[in-house]
């Protein structure tokens, strides 16, 4: 049987690889696109990158540069299939 520690410490190793994670989404879109976006509005739901907080103009920018993010994104995060960001 597993202890509660056990737990914990997969619940811990999840959220620091979800940090480190943002950390290189965020350098790529600062990267490729030009626009810093905060660690903070950078949410991974499924196969899909949400950015909450981010405006118009932001969002875009994004969106006129998508492939080129993905594949970057794809290229430095391949443990994630990420498909989409909106």
């Amino acid at each position: 049987m597993k202890d509660i520690k056990d737990l914990f410490a997969v619940m811990y190793r999840w959220r620091v690889r979800d940090a480190a994670d943002r950390l290189i989404v965020k350098e790529v879109m600062r990267g490729k696109a030009g626009i810093d976006v905060p660690e903070g509005s950078i949410n991974f739901k499924g196969r899909t990158i949400a950015l909450s907080g981010v405006g118009q103009a932001a969002k875009s920018q994004i969106f006129i540069k998508k492939r080129a993010l993905l594949e970057e994104i794809a290229a430095r995060l391949p443990h994630r299939k990420i498909s989409d960001i909106r």
